[in-house]
């Protein structure tokens, strides 16, 4: 969690997070009172206890209440409540959910949560299979549910002469190479000596076949995690244990996808409370917890790219601290969310949107720009450019600059065509008005294209206007 209660308010209450995992120990001290309900999909009699302990460690991590441990070991998000789906077959394998994804994912959403986390996935050598074209077709159907989903531990497939691991690029699994949704690598914890700027050796890694998507999205600690235990599951199945029988060490990209889960249920309560919007949309919360990324910089996280997004991290480490305002970093948080108000979606390719920043002090500028694809094989159907430009100079950034340079093909083309997510950071921005445009180059199809634009800075007292629409 982060540090404590001390600098985020936000506890994630008002929340509901759906975890389909294996099962759940609901007696747990610290799950008491956590659930909104718990399906069995794979069980008679609506068994969903935990005889495996995946899943009950995966929800303590997201909002785990702290209660065997005086409040020091919990959850991200310790006020939410969790609509649990356990998935677990009689045979303590996941069941069989071939042509089922849109089902599951429309009955956690009819119980009310609009995060979903999904630790699991199938090996698929970073394919765009039809598992992630359900997930995606959901979410551009219903784009207020953030579906969180692991990257795969598939990163490392053999060692060169020196005994080094050799890091097997295209091995996310699916439905991990969504485009709608959020996949999650993982980065080493600062447990047992370990690099927390290193990319987790396991960590499944993109970018996409067929498309050149980076993935994953984000990265979180992944490696020796402590979180809830359940009384159910033999001691084979974890890592390690911890003086604390409540609590045991697991490690994996299912292990760090929670970790953002919660995260994303922080950024919807800070919506919904300070900002008053009451249903902040899946794009929003992913480009916030984006935008609010730090690079990570050992040799694992930057392997093969010498900029961020890449895929070793995607866009980086989640960092809560530049993610939303809280006492330990004041600053301006702007947002556009089209769906707001569904006629200002993008409806034809060449409309632009623009809106200015004004800054009073020199200092950073972050902004992210997420839109919802058409979920359709053969990659991102549309493409949205962000660009900001500096008033009275010919200063101008674009989002994931660079992200061509080492491609043969299109290394003269500034922008990125080929994600639905593009960043723009400004390290040291002078103090003056900023134009911050969003520019539907192509669609695939006219009419409704959603996006979400995130600005911050470090600025507390700069201002953000709509100029164009």
């Amino acid at each position: 969690a982060p540090a404590g209660d001390t600098w985020l308010s936000q506890t994630g209450e008002g929340e509901i997070i759906a975890v389909a995992d294996t099962g759940i120990d609901s007696n747990h001290p610290n799950l008491q009172n956590k659930l909104t309900g718990a399906v069995a999909w794979g069980r008679t009699g609506n068994d969903t206890s935990d005889p495996h302990g995946h899943g009950t460690h995966v929800t303590g991590s997201i909002a785990g209440n702290g209660h065997s441990s005086g409040g020091k070991i919990k959850g991200m998000a310790p006020g939410a409540k969790i609509f649990f789906q356990s998935l677990l077959d009689e045979n303590g394998q996941l069941c069989d959910l071939e042509l089922k994804l849109p089902d599951l994912l429309q009955q956690a959403y009819d119980q009310g949560a609009r995060i979903l986390n999904i630790s699991w996935g199938a090996s698929t050598e970073s394919y765009y299979t039809f598992d992630s074209v359900a997930m995606d077709q959901f979410i551009y159907d219903h784009p207020d549910m953030l579906v969180m989903v692991s990257a795969g531990n598939e990163a490392v497939k053999r060692t060169d002469a020196n005994g080094n691991d050799v890091v097997a690029f295209g091995s996310v699994g699916s439905p991990a190479t969504t485009k709608n949704g959020l996949t999650v690598g993982a980065s080493r914890s600062s447990r047992m000596q370990e690099d927390p700027e290193a990319i987790a050796p396991f960590s499944s890694r993109g970018p996409c076949k067929s498309d050149r998507r980076i993935k994953p999205d984000i990265v979180a600690p992944g490696t020796d995690i402590l979180s809830t235990r359940s009384g159910a599951a033999p001691d084979r199945n974890f890592d390690r244990f911890y003086e604390n029988a409540a609590y045991v060490f697991m490690g994996g990209t299912s292990m760090a996808t929670p970790v953002v889960s919660g995260a994303a249920a922080l950024v919807r309560e800070y919506y919904r409370t300070q900002k008053g919007y009451a249903n902040p949309g899946a794009a929003l919360v992913k480009a916030t917890l984006l935008n609010g990324t730090k690079q990570l910089m050992a040799d694992s996280a930057m392997r093969g790219s010498d900029i961020i997004p890449n895929n070793n991290q995607g866009y980086g480490l989640l960092d809560m601290s530049m993610t939303i305002p809280n006492t330990h970093n004041q600053f301006t948080l702007a947002y556009y969310d089209s769906g707001s108000a569904p006629s200002l979606n993008f409806q034809r390719s060449g409309e632009r949107r623009q809106f200015r920043l004004v800054l009073q002090q020199k200092t950073w500028i972050r902004a992210c720009l997420v839109f919802i694809d058409n979920p359709a094989l053969g990659g991102v159907q549309s493409d949205l450019d962000l660009i900001i430009s500096m008033e009275g100079t010919v200063s101008k950034w674009t989002g994931n600059a660079g992200i061509n340079a080492k491609d043969p093909l299109f290394s003269d083309v500034r922008s990125d065509f080929t994600n639905n997510i593009e960043v723009a950071r400004i390290p040291e921005a002078e103090p003056a008005g900023y134009i911050i445009e969003v520019v539907a180059t192509s669609m695939a199809h006219d009419g409704n294209l959603r996006f979400a634009l995130v600005v911050t800075a470090g600025d507390d007292s700069a201002t953000f206007s709509t100029v164009t629409l």
